[in-house]
């Protein structure tokens, strides 16, 4: 199975590591389903990972690191 998970989902599952978003972004690392993504899609989760309010939770680096990992 395949699955696109939208960019507030990716957000949610970095921001709550034990709430649901989290759940799916775990069930594809452990390869329950292929996660599909874009180049569009990464570039905006890019950016909306880079906004300032974002850095109470984690750092620039950590979040070019999450979305160099997907």
């Amino acid at each position: 199975m395949r699955a696109v998970l939208d960019c507030n989902v990716l957000v949610s599952a970095r921001l709550s590591p034990l709430g649901a978003s989290a759940q799916l972004l775990r069930a594809a690392v452990e390869e329950r389903f292929e996660l599909i993504v874009s180049p569009e899609l990464l570039g905006e989760l890019s950016a909306v990972l880079a906004r300032e309010r974002f850095r109470r939770w984690f750092s620039a680096s950590e979040a070019n690191a999450f979305v160099a990992t997907l």
